[in-house]
């Protein structure tokens, strides 16, 4: 039987935000060992920047060909994406993400299933990471197909 259109969500994937402090604790410290916390427990914008510049791309495109076949359902999940930022929805926001790394079958990088244990830091990358998302919105509206009356037009 094949596999069409399913999605594999590791438990570790999500750890994070099914756990406790203890769990938490240790993630942190992973984080700063990482240096996406600094020694004060801040996040760390230019390494939030650095994994977002090194995962996202990749992501959106893979995600952009695999739903390439299901008309408007790629700008679809961009716009749920952005509405659950906007509606400060980060945890939700991270587990949609991890459903659709699941999804494109890939694992969820472990820097960024590391970040549900802190919310600021995981508050600060979504920031970094919609402006990534806002940019392929913006290119997947600007390539929608013409519209019937242009199509009628060039007949």
């Amino acid at each position: 039987m094949r596999k069409y259109y399913m999605s594999y969500v590791d438990f570790s994937e999500i750890a994070n935000i099914t756990t406790d402090s203890e769990q938490l604790n240790r993630s942190a410290e992973r984080l700063k060992e990482l240096g996406m916390l600094t020694e004060k427990g801040n996040p760390s914008t230019a390494q939030l920047t650095s994994l977002a510049n090194s995962i996202v791309p990749s992501f959106i495109s893979k995600l952009e060909r695999r739903l390439q076949r299901r008309e408007g359902v790629y700008q679809t999940t961009l716009n749920n994406i952005y509405r659950l930022y906007e509606q400060k929805e980060y945890y939700g926001l991270y587990l949609y993400i991890a459903i659709l790394y699941g999804f494109l079958e890939w694992r969820v990088p472990e820097r960024l299933a590391l970040l549900p244990s802190d919310a600021d830091t995981l508050k600060a990358y979504w920031g970094i990471f919609i402006t990534m998302v806002q940019d392929a919105l913006n290119t997947a509206e600007s390539e929608e197909p013409e519209t019937d009356a242009v199509q009628e037009e060039s007949l």
